[in-house]
């Protein structure tokens, strides 16, 4: 046996107690346990011994039988493909099928070319096909050859896509989900399939999940671009739009970019027929929201190596130090990822594994994989992928840009729709290069290589090499090295307010844009969300918007270069508010919010209100809008009010009543009101009196159960030292939804809250309520 490691710190986490690693003998194994004591009794454990790998011990299951075009093959999907589906031969040597409609179904669509097996796909046409429906690869033996698409290349958007074949390979495919069908879509999955290469693709904005292949063999993604699940979009469990759903058996992820996403980043998910056996190394993930890696229940064998971490504004305190919190029995090897701004995690990666219950087995040597990828530092790797990621030929496009910018810069944010970054962008096609005998090769290229362009045989041919003479062609395609154009707005600033009594207000918007080189900026064009306000052609890039209404808008600035080359500016969204006499009322923002609350009368006794911040014990920041009364220890006062409507921008915002002591953000205070919550509206009252650093909060309904989303009446009612929140939905019949015994001085401020559920991180929000039929009795 060898050396133990010396005692290091191993986090962990459990609905009771704290969990602890304990180091025990070969094979390494962390097991995590319950510690019943009380916090300071927590124990900073020992960690396994390092120890080999028994790889006979791994009883890999059956996988399904494979395409006959695998079988001994040893030619790689193209030059430089890595991994576990290396060998994968896609439509090599089959018939070329031309896309030449940008239409969702019928002859010559994307959708009828996937259809059928044996193919090679190229595009005669380049940008947008919008889904009708799901579109499902139901062929096998297909390449798909996004690169080969005109002008601004190909993009699949507003469903599904699955695929639903094998031995196939798709490359500089751009496929994004969106929210306009109002459904919780996958953007890219499939489950169950053999030998696929996913390379240089582009997926984004899922409402589920964006990329989500899992529970199949040899397969390799490579050099994709994962980025902006939907938080609180169309799914029924609200906050969600995650990374996606990866493993199974014999598959690798590397250099692959996951941006923006809250939660999956990814998770390996357990299927029971098969073993999971993955190699992860040489990823980078940005701006990972709540949650890191996670997953691989009980699998088999799971590499995390050299992956590149940067928390951005959206991950949370307490998430950024965390590599994975791998689920129970699963067998792991961590080495060599670095986590940016935690250098104690980068020296010693056991120490960012949070532990599950049961442990794990940690193994001191890399689990073996056949055609093992040439691994880089994760330093080298966070270079390499930003580099040369996502669907860049024929060229990258203005998000894609956007969001590179934002890795580099630090910038970004989680999105609730993609029409808070600017929406999807207009690919703009061209004229195809002409090619007479339609075998997918250019004339011209078959002329410089000695080649027949009259022969339509010679595309399939299979060289010395092994691969087409087509193959030879998609091989040789390079794309620009011209980096895209810079742009930022420069003002407005993010989460500007602009408060006015009128009705409209006037914003200018200013941007900053440069071009690579010798090129020159030929535009800029300013969006609110996915609308276009004008085109500004020359410095200085200003615009000015008039008859803005109130609420929140998110500003863009699309910056277009003399090459053709474009960039989004990431979002800026700014806060429009109309204010108003609040007809002996007081608006207030308790505590060091992070944007100015507002608040506007819109009629007898009805109230917008619009905070961020949140409620929490001594902390308190929150928009209030009160008056202060008399209460004394023998009187009963009651506040009644009707919440219509919660703005839906991020779980566990609140709007409710509140009688507290005092308007300093250490007041003793109960309240009772509403909050999103995972898939509908939960009562939610909390309190504090005057000692701790936690309030005591309960929610309505206690179990799992929600509350539809509707308007519902909250009562506060305070006996004395006594307090009271109750539900309704009709004001007649009520529901007691919380108690408390509260003493407070002889006046108390009483009123209308909301905050923004602040968390841990540098996104605020900012939410909006209105209140109806207000009373106060006393």
């Amino acid at each position: 046996m060898t050396e133990a490691h010396p005692k290091r710190p191993i986090r962990g986490f459990g609905r009771r107690g704290f969990l602890v690693g304990a180091a025990l003998t070969t094979p390494a194994i962390m097991v995590a346990q319950q510690v019943q004591s009380a916090p300071a009794a927590r124990a900073e454990p020992d960690l396994p011994a390092d120890s080999k790998l028994d790889t006979s011990k791994i009883n890999k299951r059956k996988p399904p039988a494979q395409q006959q075009a695998v079988v001994g093959n040893t030619v790689p999907a193209f030059p430089g493909a890595e991994g576990a589906g290396k060998f994968t031969t896609g439509g090599r040597g089959h018939p070329v099928y031309e896309v030449t409609t940008l239409a969702d179904s019928g002859p010559g669509s994307l959708r009828d070319a996937v259809s059928q097996s044996n193919r090679m796909i190229v595009f005669r046409v380049g940008g947008t096909i919008e889904l009708q429906g799901g579109l499902d690869i139901t062929g096998s033996n297909l390449t798909i050859a996004g690169q080969t698409a005109p002008g601004d290349g190909i993009a699949v958007v507003n469903n599904e896509f699955t695929v639903d074949g094998d031995n196939i390979i798709i490359r500089y495919l751009r496929v994004r989900g969106g929210d306009r069908m109002g459904t919780p879509i996958d953007t890219f999955k499939g489950e169950g399939r053999r030998n696929l290469v996913i390379d240089h693709c582009s997926v984004s904005w899922g409402v589920d999940e964006c990329f989500s292949l899992y529970g199949n063999y040899d397969v390799t993604v490579s050099h994709c671009l994962i980025a902006e699940g939907l938080t609180m979009s169309a799914h029924e469990k609200g906050r969600h739009g995650y990374g996606g759903l990866w493993g199974g058996q014999n598959v690798t992820y590397h250099h692959n970019l996951l941006v923006h996403q809250g939660g999956r980043n990814p998770r390996f998910s357990f299927v029971e027929h098969l073993d999971q056996l993955v190699d992860h190394r040489n990823n980078v993930i940005y701006d990972y929201g709540f949650t890191s890696c996670y997953g691989g229940e009980w699998c088999e064998g799971i590499n995390l190596v050299a992956n590149y971490y940067k928390p951005g504004p959206a991950t949370l305190a307490g998430t950024a130090p965390e590599i994975v919190a791998p689920g129970r029995g699963g067998r792991w090897h961590v080495s060599e990822n670095e986590i940016e701004g935690h250098p104690e995690i980068t020296a010693d990666n056991l120490a960012g594994i949070t532990v599950p219950v049961g442990g794990i087995t940690h193994a001191a040597e890399p689990i073996p994989f056949p055609n093992e990828i040439r691994t880089q530092t994760a330093q080298e790797a966070y270079q390499a992928v930003l580099a040369d990621v996502g669907a860049n030929l024929p060229r990258l496009d203005a998000v894609d840009a956007r969001l590179l910018a934002d890795v580099r810069n630090g910038t970004g944010r989680l999105i609730n729709s993609q029409t808070e970054v600017g929406g999807f962008p207009v690919l703009e096609s061209a004229e195809p290069p002409g090619d007479r005998d339609h075998d997918g090769i250019p004339d011209d290229w078959e002329k410089a290589h000695d080649l027949d362009p009259k022969d339509p045989a010679d595309g399939a041919a299979i060289g010395p090499d092994g691969y087409s003479n087509l193959e030879r062609y998609l091989n040789s395609l390079q794309r620009d090295s011209a980096a895209n154009p810079e742009v930022v707005i420069t003002s407005p600033k993010q989460n500007q307010v602009f408060a006015d009594a009128a009705a409209e207000q006037e914003l200018v918007i200013t941007a900053e844009a440069t071009a690579d080189g010798d090129a020159t900026i030929t535009a800029v064009e300013f969006f609110a969300g996915d609308k276009s306000l004008g085109v500004v052609k020359s410095a200085p890039y200003k615009i000015t918007w008039s008859g803005v209404t109130d609420g929140t808008w998110y500003l863009t600035a699309r910056a277009t270069d003399s090459r053709g080359l474009k960039t989004q500016s990431t979002g800026t969204p700014v806060h429009v508010n109309r204010t108003t006499d609040l007809a002996g009322w007081t608006s207030t923002d308790v505590g060091d919010v992070p944007i100015a609350g507002a608040a506007a009368l819109k009629g007898d006794d009805a109230f917008t209100v619009k905070g961020s911040g949140k409620i929490w014990a001594k902390q308190d920041a929150f928009q209030f809008v009160h008056r202060e009364i008399e209460a004394g220890p023998s009187s009963i006062v009651e506040i009644i009010a009707r919440i219509d409507r919660l703005s839906r921008v991020y779980e566990g915002v609140y709007a409710g009543l509140m009688i507290r002591e005092t308007l300093e953000p250490d007041s003793p205070y109960f309240t009772g009101g509403i909050v999103w919550s995972a898939g509908g509206l939960k009562g939610h009252v909390s309190r504090f009196a005057r000692f701790g650093d936690e309030p005591s909060i309960s929610p309505y309904p206690w179990d799992d159960d929600e509350l539809d989303a509707k308007p519902y009446w909250i009562r506060l009612i305070k006996r004395g030292t006594e307090f009271e929140a109750h539900l309704s939905t009709d004001s007649l019949q009520w529901t007691r939804i919380g108690y408390e015994r509260i003493p407070m001085a002889g006046r108390v401020h009483i009123g209308l809250a909301v905050d923004g559920n602040q968390e841990s991180n540098a996104i605020n929000n900012y939410a909006s309520a209105d209140f109806a039929e207000v009373r106060v009795n006393s």
